[in-house]
């Protein structure tokens, strides 16, 4: 039977090498001291447990409880990989979803991850080789009494340095960099343990957004107020579509011409970005109708799809809309069954609609989703009632696969295969789509009666996610590098009926910006609502926040993109306007404090919002 002591160290030894790739993989930390100090006590802890209750059968144990960690941790770098943020307790409560989108999740998979599996083979070998090496009995080596007293002093010891952790960690917001520096495993501890105080709304935080909400429209003259009243609304929201493909061309051929086309004749919003939360499409579909910022570790439509939501269906429901929203995905999937309701929508449309014709990837083809909506649009105008309708598309979805018949833009020989090559011929088909419910609406008389705005719901290729040729496409295609400004920048287009000349709006804006931009467009008052965007049209400087994919106190303002490290003080700022890394963010502190405060109000308000 194996040495206590000489199974203590290997099994450490081993653990302490699956957390050494683990952190390569996410933080890329390759220093063994704060391997050490973040990862060891948990080593220690698996260890002395293993030893204090796995006696006779320890081998067993660690064999099962390390394939269940280095799937845990498989899941986590994974998760990163899609989300950019370390997977926590409450994003296990969302793994139902994974059913529906497993060809993303899969195509996230690299040989390389497999490693978290090596040191199993190692002990596996190890173990053999002690069996026929090593007879002598372990009671011999080390009695009970003696075991248990090391192992409890050995925990003494571990607490009191967590203990010295947290402390270290308490005031760090960002938690990529907390989880780094507390270790995984005491990570989703904390998280679990401390649950997290939900601030409660009052009315200094209602005057707060009220000052807040006049300091930044003193100087607004509301041009276009009401240019749109009473014509009916048509709001798409494309599946991760991104800014770089707009008057983008590859060999000379445009990515988006109908898009392109559109924008000669609409108002276009170039630096528009992404801000989204855990939910994703439906985190959208949630900011843009409420001018609401996500919550910073949970879908909105889960946690909020009870409650009563000021929105902009509810805010044209007074006016005598019928709203309605469109989308070939189950309504259950993220919760949107409760959250269409929670948003005021008179009626949802889903698969029991659209059938299962023509199925690309995730649910029918985005042509489907066109076609068989326009007879609705129609029937509801001989009603003589204007109508607002959130159309959602999906055939854009990750991981970009369509069928051949479906592909026409032609790829030089370098993308074919590639991620991007494949992201941009689904993109491309998607646009022919917009191209051909303009020209439909534009036969049965809709279009001279109807704004039509589109954005992108979030990104489709991450900052990280494209190998080492994939960036090298990206660069020759951008003719620069590649980088998070661009990941996070989306499309926001608004086309007003009568207007037949584009206006490029060059101020900043974010999805929360959606609901204030249109109700201003509508003649909507807002003078009594809540809500945290801006009236792009009206707006000369602007600050939006990130949240999710960026750590709390991020923040896009005219000229930079900011995200804070353990502080404000190590944080990283860019130039999305001109690529510079290099520059002076300090005198943006009190915007970094800014943005923290409003998240707080938006989070009170939102969750004070009476249940239906």
């Amino acid at each position: 039977m194996m040495n206590w002591k000489q199974y203590s160290y290997v099994t450490a030894l081993l653990l302490l090498t699956k957390f050494f790739w683990f952190r390569m993989f996410i933080y890329d930390d390759k220093n063994p001291i704060r391997l050490i100090w973040a990862e060891a006590s948990t080593v220690a802890i698996i260890v002395v447990i293993f030893a204090l209750l796995f006696y006779k059968r320890k081998v067993l144990a660690y064999v099962i409880t390390n394939f269940l960690l280095s799937t845990f941790l498989l899941a986590v770098v994974l998760y990163f990989d899609y989300y950019g943020k370390i997977m926590t307790f409450e994003a296990i409560k969302q793994i139902g979803q994974v059913k529906e989108v497993s060809s993303s999740v899969f195509n996230l998979v690299k040989p390389q991850y497999f490693v978290l599996y090596l040191d199993l083979i190692l002990f596996y070998c190890w173990h053999r080789w002690i069996q026929k090496n090593q007879q002598h009995s372990e009671q011999a080596t080390m009695h009970l009494v003696k075991r248990l007293g090391i192992i409890l002093g050995c925990l003494l010891i571990i607490f009191t340095f967590e203990g010295v952790k947290a402390e270290r960690t308490a005031d760090i917001k960002n938690a990529t960099k907390k989880a780094q520096q507390l270790g995984l495993i005491t990570y989703q501890l904390e998280t679990f343990l401390n649950e997290k105080e939900i601030p409660v709304w009052n009315e200094a935080y209602d005057a707060r957004i009220k000052q807040i909400k006049a300091e930044r429209e003193k100087s607004q003259v509301k041009e276009m107020f009401g240019v749109a009243k009473d014509k009916n609304l048509l709001v798409i929201q494309l599946e991760a579509f991104q800014s770089i493909l707009i008057n983008q061309k590859v060999n000379g051929v445009e990515v988006t011409p109908n898009l392109n086309a559109l924008i000669k004749e609409s108002m276009y919003f170039p630096h528009f970005y992404q801000q989204v939360g855990q939910g994703n499409t439906s985190d959208a579909e949630f900011i843009s109708n409420t001018s609401i910022y996500p919550l910073e570790d949970a879908p909105m439509s889960e946690t909020f799809g009870d409650r009563e939501i000021p929105s902009l269906p509810r805010l044209l429901n007074n006016q005598g809309y019928k709203t309605m929203t469109f989308h070939v995905n189950k309504v259950d999937f993220w919760n949107r069954d409760e959250m269409y309701p929670a948003l005021g929508f008179d009626q949802y449309y889903d698969t029991d609609f659209f059938g299962y014709e023509d199925v690309v990837g995730l649910g029918p083809s985005d042509e489907i989703l066109f076609d068989k909506a326009m007879p609705v649009f129609e029937e509801t105008t001989k009603q003589h009632r204007p109508f607002y309708a959130q159309m959602v598309t999906l055939t854009g979805h990750h991981p970009f696969v369509i069928p051949e018949e479906k592909i026409e833009f032609p790829l030089p020989e370098e993308m074919v295969g590639t991620q991007i090559g494949n992201y941009i011929q689904t993109q491309h088909y998607v646009d022919q789509q917009v191209g051909k419910l303009i020209h439909d609406m534009k036969q049965n008389g809709l279009w001279e009666n109807t704004v039509i705005a589109l954005y992108g719901d979030h990104f489709g290729i991450s900052q990280d996610e494209p190998d080492k040729n994939g960036k090298m496409i990206l660069e020759n295609l951008l003719g620069r590098s590649y980088d998070k400004a661009d990941a996070f920048a989306v499309p926001f287009i608004v086309k007003v009926p009568g207007m037949t000349e584009g206006k490029t709006y060059d101020t900043v804006g974010g999805q929360i910006d959606i609901m204030p931009t249109i109700a201003n467009l509508m003649g909507l008052d807002l003078s009594k609502e809540t809500y945290f965007g801006q009236d792009l049209v009206n707006t000369k400087s602007n600050m939006i926040g990130e949240r999710f994919y960026m750590p709390s106190g991020s923040f896009i303002n005219d000229t930079m993109l900011y995200t804070p490290g353990q502080s404000f003080e190590d944080g990283k700022g860019i130039n999305y306007r001109t690529g510079d890394r290099k520059i002076d963010y300090t005198p943006y502190k009190e915007q970094y404090d800014l943005m923290l405060e409003l998240l707080e109000i938006s989070d009170a308000y939102v969750h004070q919002l009476p249940k239906r």
